[in-house]
């Protein structure tokens, strides 16, 4: 079943046949060479994909050329792997997706003190904080309240007054630390509440 979904794939991609390598009973590791650089997000969208979910996720390497990337790539879908079994994942999992989590995730306790460090308020269990973390994330990526509405379809004022909030509770002004606020929503948003101190 994994080597047609890979074939179903290496299709999709306008790929030949693809390299397989089983890896276990329950893993199969596919390499597929295509003319140029594939657009991985249309595996998400592929009906026999899809029909298998959840038993069949998907971890996929940056697309490179030379047998070094080749090496490289593989070991980037393994990491984007393991970054998947720790949280609830997609279907599909890539690493450019999770390449800064994966990356800081080799120390979990460091990663914690990061995120209590910047997030303050914001680093509680439960919906509101959630929604109001999702919410200062999108702002952040979007950089302003009209295009973070129009993401997150909810009104301007909504995101206005959740922004009010997160500023409330974060330990500094928004604006002091933009990087590492970002990059502690990101960490939160891909590995979820497990990283927040006991």
């Amino acid at each position: 079943m994994l080597e047609t979904l890979a074939v179903d794939i290496a299709t999709t991609l306008g790929a030949p046949r693809p390299l397989t390598l089983p890896a276990g009973g329950r893993m199969l590791w596919a390499w597929l060479a295509t003319p140029e650089v594939p657009d991985l997000r249309k595996i998400a969208h592929l009906k026999a994909f899809q029909q298998r979910q959840p038993i069949v996720q998907l971890a996929a390497g940056v697309p490179a050329t030379g047998v070094e990337r080749f090496r490289v790539s593989h070991q980037e879908a393994l990491r984007a792997y393991r970054i998947a079994a720790e949280t609830e994942p997609a279907p599909v999992t890539l690493y450019r997706d999770v390449e800064l989590v994966s990356c800081l995730a080799a120390d979990i306790a460091a990663l914690s003190r990061l995120v209590r460090r910047e997030l303050g308020g914001l680093a509680e269990r439960g919906a509101a904080g959630a929604r109001l973390r999702e919410t200062a994330l999108v702002y952040l990526e979007q950089g302003s309240m009209a295009k973070a509405a129009e993401s997150l379809s909810v009104h301007k004022n909504t995101v206005l007054y959740r922004m009010q909030q997160v500023e409330e509770l974060l330990p500094q002004p928004l604006d002091e630390h933009k990087i590492a606020l970002e990059v502690a929503l990101r960490v939160v948003a891909t590995l979820g509440e497990r990283v927040f101190p006991e």
